[in-house]
């Protein structure tokens, strides 16, 4: 039996280069007294006790029902899911936000969007860069890396509203997404009604407003207004989907293929 990994390896920085690279010459090695390992009935505030204290963060398997965001303020802080681990707003929260700060990384997980109050208010956002006054630093960016978030699927349906009014806000420059998915449910799990435009509302699924952010790998679909708003300069995107519901523009259809 192979023994557990007792350390995090966290890639450095590259420019000018492509292509897989196994060597670990670059690579920072953290000691895993430096990490800490989630419980799966883990609450947000345990998590950002860690995230507090400076360590860096996995997330076991699970879906994590949050009622506060989990709180990256540390430069270089790493938040890494196991098995595409689950942040659930339970209370119209975002479940990440990203402090003023430079490389930290985000890594495989889902943000899900969770239920409106009882008078109808969204979760603002799901995951968010910075408050939009941070320039961020070209030797230090931050990433995302094989993030997806949703607004409906296992739950969503007329009898079980959510919603968030954007999925991903980045305010931060330099910061660098590589693999996302940002998908309002335009279907839900077997047994459960057919979602309608009214059970998942979403406004936007991405909102880039700092300079400098790179997107690889890029597919946002069936939000209600603009799938991506971008007004930061010298952004970049390589490979970009999208996808558009044919009964988006119907207030009270089934929102359905």
């Amino acid at each position: 039996m192979r023994p557990l990994r007792s350390s995090l390896k966290i890639p450095q920085v590259k420019a000018n280069a492509s292509g897989h690279d196994f060597s670990e010459a670059s690579v920072k090695t953290v000691g895993f007294e430096g990490v800490y390992v989630t419980s799966p009935t883990d609450t947000a505030a345990t998590i950002n006790a860690k995230l507090s204290a400076g360590l860096h963060v996995v997330l076991s398997p699970a879906v994590y029902q949050l009622d506060a965001p989990l709180e990256l303020n540390k430069a270089g802080q790493v938040l890494l899911g196991l098995g595409m681990a689950t942040l659930a707003s339970a209370k119209q929260n975002a479940v990440i936000k990203v402090g003023n700060v430079d490389g930290v990384r985000i890594c495989s997980l889902i943000a899900q969007a969770g239920p409106p109050s009882a008078s109808g208010q969204a979760a603002p956002v799901l995951i968010e860069f910075g408050d939009g006054t941070y320039a961020g630093s070209a030797k230090a960016p931050s990433f995302m890396h094989d993030v997806f978030a949703r607004v409906g699927g296992p739950n969503g349906d007329p009898n079980a509203p959510v919603a968030a009014d954007t999925m991903v806000k980045v305010g931060s420059g330099f910061v660098i997404g590589d693999n996302m998915w940002f998908w309002r449910a335009d279907h839900v799990v077997k047994d459960l009604e057919p979602p309608t435009q009214k059970s998942d509302r979403c406004a936007n699924g991405l909102v880039v407003t700092a300079d400098d952010v790179i997107m690889y790998g890029l597919a946002v679909e069936h939000t209600e207004q603009d799938l991506v708003q971008w007004s930061g300069e010298r952004g970049r995107t390589y490979f970009y989907q999208s996808e558009v519901s044919p009964n988006q523009c119907l207030a009270d259809s089934a929102f359905q293929l």
